[in-house]
């Protein structure tokens, strides 16, 4: 059985070291092991996923030991072109949406489906992207920064509102802040949740309100 070993990719090969991997692979394989059942080898992988109800009796969040996406929470419907991590949800039977955030996913199902099934296919189809070695969702491009009143709304709810959005398996968009108005975008667990209207009025509404004295008067969702 060949020894992995771990060295600087500008040095010298030798190859009786064995198998050489770079960073990156050894970032993949974290927490393969590799297994000999008499007859062949192959890859077994400790992986937690913890599932948690959400407000939403339509969605529910799972928590990994393993990060599943970099940089902003990342959202895609069924049928919408997507990375492979979040392919592997969404070909799920049931699952119609799926939100990733760090090293958790909010799945939102069909209606009426059950979720045991739901919790042992999500479960089979993240342990199934990392035995492949795959790859968390890479961070997307920063668009330009918004100035003046855009900018501080968007600021004070990524700092004060979209944390306790996000522990129930949601994230929340500013989309345009014109005349008074925000225009914010409810997605993942919130997006068809009973309880959208009154977060967005007694808890976004309120607290920019508050926050922007004669500068915002309402939150809409669109």
């Amino acid at each position: 059985m060949p020894v992995v070993r771990e060295v600087a990719s500008d040095l010298p090969v030798d190859p009786s070291l064995g198998v050489v991997i770079d960073a990156a692979s050894r970032d993949a394989m974290r927490g393969l092991v590799l297994e000999y059942d008499g007859t062949r080898f192959y890859a077994s992988l400790a992986l937690r996923v913890e599932p948690r109800e959400t407000p939403n009796p339509e969605s529910r969040l799972y928590e990994v030991d393993r990060l599943l996406a970099h940089g902003k929470p990342r959202f895609f419907a069924s049928g919408s072109d997507a990375p492979p991590l979040a392919r592997r949800v969404l070909a799920i039977p049931g699952v119609s949406a799926v939100l990733f955030r760090d090293n958790a996913v909010s799945v939102q199902r069909q209606p009426g489906l059950g979720w045991a099934v739901l919790d042992r296919s999500v479960d089979a189809a993240l342990r199934e992207h990392f035995l492949a070695c795959g790859d968390p969702l890479p961070e997307m491009v920063a668009a330009s920064a918004h100035d003046g009143l855009h900018g501080r709304v968007a600021q004070l709810v990524a700092d004060r509102i979209a944390p306790a959005i996000h522990a129930d398996g949601g994230d929340i968009e500013i989309v345009d802040v014109q005349d008074g108005v925000v225009h914010v975008h409810l997605i993942g667990a919130c997006e068809s949740c009973p309880a959208a209207d009154a977060t967005l009025k007694l808890g976004v509404e309120r607290t920019l309100r508050e926050a922007f004295p004669g500068e915002v008067q309402r939150v809409v969702s669109i």
